[in-house]
């Protein structure tokens, strides 16, 4: 698989500069890529809502997840998070 930088930062000799984005591949790590949870769990941590998770070429929560089924695993997050259980996330 080809990759693409993930951002692209230009900046002009005057000072403006300008970000570009690609949310249509994963990022690339070299050797030291996160593992497949680490993904999963940061859009637990930091939810958006469905249409703006990348994919579902390549992103795991659309592989593994229905819309329904992910809004309800970051409900259970949310709530696991809040309450004093100190067991890992297991939802």
């Amino acid at each position: 698989m080809s990759t693409s930088p993930s951002m692209e930062c230009t900046v002009e000799p005057a000072g403006e500069y300008h970000f570009t984005f690609n949310y249509d591949q994963p990022a690339s790590f070299g050797d030291r890529e996160p593992a497949e949870e680490s993904w999963i769990n940061d859009l637990r941590r930091y939810p958006r809502d469905w249409d703006n998770i990348p994919g579902p070429d390549w992103h795991l929560v659309k592989q593994r997840y229905t819309e329904d089924e992910w809004l309800a695993s970051v409900q259970r997050y949310k709530e696991w998070r809040e309450s004093d259980d100190k067991r890992p996330f297991q939802g």
